[in-house]
């Protein structure tokens, strides 16, 4: 099982497989907006965090958009 205990607004230690599907999408298009930072550390962690969102999506059988940049919040819930 695979927790994130570092991303914001989500608590310490919270397993991936008890965030909703809905907040995954939104987690990931908030790290992937975050990711196109200038910082080269936080760019790097929302892009880790980016990952671990898809691979949870992917375990569902889901498919994350490739423009989900478009849709998220910079610094929002669930990034870095």
């Amino acid at each position: 099982m695979k927790t994130i205990s570092w991303a914001s607004g989500l608590g310490c230690d919270v397993p991936l497989e008890n965030i909703s599907t809905k907040d995954l999408f939104q987690y990931h298009a908030n790290a992937a907006a975050t990711s196109l930072c200038i910082g080269h550390h936080k760019g790097h962690q929302n892009e880790i965090l980016m990952s671990l969102y898809a691979e949870e999506l992917a375990r569902r059988h889901l498919v994350v958009p490739k423009n989900a940049s478009e849709h998220g919040k910079f610094n929002g819930k669930g990034t870095y």
